[in-house]
């Protein structure tokens, strides 16, 4: 067992609280394990001593991620008293080994007398430690607006030139364009009838550049956009459409006419804002040179920009009290913060605290391009920009192959966004901020430059759990690289033309799929792979309590494969692209819904009925590629055999037959109040099959004699008939789990044995079942 690629700690992101009443533990291992079980138990239940002996109960535990070398094992644990002790028992086939706070164990060491063993301890699950986020985010698909670049709906004079709306071939870093707060107004049905429920602003203060990122008074509103009762009416018209709204708050940098920076230039140490600031040296109002040289410390080395001290109160209170104005005077619903990682840590948790206080619903947005596990831990930010998810969707739709690199399949894909949902807690994963493009890099459009290739990307995006944003004009495949072009205008124009209805109607029916099925935005997934059809991306989404799940399918195969992809669908299908006639074509797409049935909140796809017996249905069933068997228990009458209770009956034989060492599926789940159970699927034929078709085999009724000794030897019978016995690899499983006290008269050689071969009972029952 590759023993340095398990790793667990009790805390951060391996063990947390989900919720009131649940914590989520979770291990990563090597792909050499091959089964992990979770040994807990309430820490005092045998007493308060070190010295009292504990023992805990298993629990499997579900490979829940793959990565490109680790699996990670996750497991959610109801505590009836709030806190829990454990370690984990890991399996490499026939090899086990224990793991614990101080390291592995073997059994003859776990099992030694008198020896005190360091268990993991999660002590007490405090209700407000637990990470928390605003519900309505799950729900809500963004849309980023840069306002000087979106529409214009005053016509009037403004400050600065205004350059040519429709003239979007000659643009510069430095235009200006007019957009403004009464134009978004005006496109607010526009935007609603995308299915647009959250409105992402980039800056609006007042400010000299047109993105509005060199704040020079972050109370006022920039006049080329409007004023405060423009800002009021706007939140309110976008509320009573249902629509949220979300500002952007540039508090790590502000433009060098703010009033603070002014009088630091002015008077230098001698200012009482000096210590706002980071400054080191003598300034020169005329330096506006890069700050590479220490002078002072600002965003990225721009002289434009100089960076706050956000570890100051003074900077904290007026920052804080600028944020509650917003809150409470205009009614905003979140805020995104600019450059959120070089914010202080201080500064973060007491404004989360005291906006909190104000409107618990408030969404606070971190824009962190990296892992930021470190402001995510439920007293900082509610979510970040999710850029490693971009950085996925490139690595395998635009960098795939190029300039001789690496090539990804959708294996490769996958490994990419399990990773983006690893980082987080379960919670944090369903509000992260997914998105294809924004004002700071190049077009989605431009980057994969097809169309059908960019609603493949809308489907990824809007199918995975987080809250997806679109950026103005991605919704028309509006083109633009990094630098100017990717804030181009937005052509109203040809919009009202009709020129872009097709993928806008594309959009809005993906939009709405995913407002209309819940399993959308699940992260309950599964993704399966076909070795052949290596960048066919195929996954599964599921929703607790739901009886049907959505089965995903985006053809992504290179120009050199072939063309189409046979797809066998047996639901109905919700979405379809490039799709007719049973095959997916080259960047086709494909959404359909397919049955499933739910064991303990996890869904498992209906294959087909394996048969039909007195105690339940048993189905082959499927989760990813891995194969079950699902057993439905049914309460039909039966004449000849009297039934208790059968969940108690089935958990209590196969810990009868378990005992005896007999070859027989491992039971994998238990839902008593569904009453289904999960067992491990033995693929082969059965004996009756194998005596119907003259292929029965001599060895087998050894191997059985074999099974008999065994289950007489601890007093059992089990049922012999041949349906309930498996051949796989020249052996047989005995595939129920149906034993009786031991009676001669319904052994094997007195009864079962006349179903083994072609017998005038075997013939009998055949035609009455309709099989020859």
């Amino acid at each position: 067992m590759r023993r340095d690629c398990v790793s667990h700690r009790c805390g951060f992101m391996d063990c947390y609280g989900l919720n009131r009443d649940e914590v989520v533990i979770q291990i990563r291992t090597g792909k050499d394990v091959t089964g992990v079980r979770l040994i807990c138990e309430d820490p005092y239940v045998a007493g308060c001593s070190g010295q009292a002996p504990w023992e805990g109960k298993p629990v499997r535990m579900q490979m829940e991620r793959e990565l490109e070398y680790i699996y990670i094992w996750r497991v959610r644990l109801r505590l009836e008293f709030k806190r829990v002790q454990y370690y984990f028992e890991l399996w490499e086939g026939e090899e086990k080994v224990y793991f614990l706070e101080d390291g592995f164990y073997t059994e003859e060491r776990m099992r030694m007398p008198g020896r005190m063993h360091q268990y993991f301890r999660f002590p007490w699950l405090n209700e407000l430690d637990i990470c928390r986020h605003p519900a309505w985010v799950e729900d809500t698909v963004w849309y980023q607006i840069m306002p000087d670049r979106f529409c214009r709906g005053d016509q009037g004079e403004k400050r600065i030139k205004v350059s040519d709306w429709n003239d979007r071939e000659n643009m510069s870093g430095g235009d200006f364009y007019g957009g403004d707060l009464r134009g978004i107004a005006d496109k607010l049905d526009y935007i609603r009838q995308l299915g647009i429920s959250g409105i992402y602003f980039t800056p609006i203060f007042d400010a000299g550049s047109n993105h509005k990122y060199d704040t020079r008074d972050y109370k006022r509103i920039d006049p080329d956009f409007g004023n405060e009762a423009d800002m009021k009416a706007l939140i309110q018209k976008a509320h009573g459409m249902g629509i949220r709204v979300m500002l952007d708050a540039v508090f790590n940098h502000c433009g060098i006419e703010f009033f603070a920076w002014k009088d630091v230039l002015d008077k230098g140490k001698e200012s009482p804002y000096f210590d706002w600031f980071f400054v080191n040296k003598t300034l020169k109002k005329d330096d506006f040179s890069k700050t590479n040289d220490g002078r002072y410390y600002s965003f990225a080395f721009e002289p434009y920009m100089p960076k706050f001290n956000t570890n100051n109160p003074a900077v904290m209170e007026y920052f804080i009290d600028t944020c509650k104005y917003w809150v409470e005077e205009w009614g905003i619903d979140g805020i995104r913060f600019d450059v959120g990682n070089e914010i202080s840590h201080a500064f973060i948790k007491r404004l989360r605290s005291e906006l909190k206080e104000l409107n618990p619903d408030l969404f606070l947005l971190g824009e962190i391009w990296h892992d930021a596990k470190e402001w995510m831990l439920g007293d900082e930010y509610d979510s970040v920009m999710n850029y490693p998810f971009v950085e996925s969707i490139n690595d395998f739709w635009v960098d795939n192959g190029t300039d001789g690199g690496w090539e990804m399949d959708a294996k490769g894909l996958m490994y990419r966004l399990n990773y983006c949902y690893t980082m987080y807690k379960e919670q944090t994963n369903r509000v992260l901020f997914n998105f294809l493009d924004s004002h700071d890099i190049g077009r989605a459009y431009s980057r994969c430059g097809n169309l059908d290739i960019l609603l493949q990307q809308l489907v990824l995006l809007l199918s995975m759990p987080g809250s997806p944003c679109l950026y103005y004009g991605t919704e028309i495949a509006m083109s633009g690289s990094d630098g100017c072009y990717n804030r181009k205008t937005m052509p109203w124009d040809e919009i009202e033309r009709g020129c872009h209805d097709e993928i806008i109607e594309e959009v809005k029916k993906l939009i709405a799929l995913r407002k209309a099925h819940s399993h959308m935005k699940s992260g309950e997934i599964l993704w399966k792979h076909d070795r052949a059809k290596e960048r066919l991306v195929h996954y599964t989404k599921y929703d607790e309590g739901s009886g049907y799940a959505l089965e995903v399918y985006l053809n992504a195969m290179a120009e050199d494969d072939r063309d189409e992809v046979p797809v066998e669908v047996s639901g109905a299908v919700l979405y379809s692209r490039n799709y007719e006639n049973g095959c997916l074509r080259r960047n086709g797409i494909l959404i359909c819904s397919r049955e499933v049935m739910m064991v303990n909140g996890r869904a498992y796809e209906i294959i087909k009925l394996l048969g039909h017996g007195k105690g339940g249905y048993s189905y082959l069933a499927a989760r990813g590629e891995k194969q079950f068997v699902l057993k439905q228990i049914h309460h039909e009458p039966c004449d000849y055999y009297q039934f208790g209770n059968k969940m108690e009956a089935e958990k209590r034989d196969y810990e009868r037959l378990k005992r005896t060492g007999i070859r027989m599926p491992e039971m994998i789940d238990f839902d008593e109040e569904s009453e289904r159970i999960v067992k491990e699927y033995i693929k082969g034929p059965t004996i009756y099959e194998l005596v119907r078709q003259d292929e029965m085999e001599d060895k087998f009724l050894v191997q059985v004699k074999e099974m008999c000794r065994k289950v007489y030897e601890a007093g059992l019978n089990i049922d012999y008939f041949p349906t309930n016995f498996v051949v796989q690899e020249g052996e047989i499983h005995y595939v129920d789990y149906e034993c009786n006290d031991y009676m001669e008269e319904w052994n094997f050689e007195n009864w079962g044995v006349k179903y083994w071969s072609k017998t005038e009972e075997f013939q009998k029952y055949a035609q009455e079942h309709g099989e020859k």
